[in-house]
């Protein structure tokens, strides 16, 4: 798996918290997508490109299958 994806996206505008993003290769495979804008650097705009970094997080993904595991035994009894 991989440890991390970066990708460039367009921030198309901001409206009512909300960052409106634009994700794509090209203006016709374009995808949109929003964020609070809280979320967004401080200083970015309408118009500015940011990077976007994801990752697997396997610590809490373990974490959270044994926690409902544990509620899964209680329920089960």
């Amino acid at each position: 798996m991989d440890a991390e994806k970066v990708t460039v996206v367009y921030v198309d505008r901001c409206e009512e918290g909300q960052a409106v993003l634009l994700l794509g290769e090209s203006a016709e495979q374009m995808e949109q997508f929003r964020l609070p804008k809280k979320l967004l650097p401080q200083g970015v705009s309408d118009g500015d490109y940011i990077r976007l970094a994801i990752s697997y997080d396997a610590d809490a993904t373990q974490k959270a299958a044994a926690e409902a595991a544990e509620l899964l035994k209680e329920v089960d009894g």
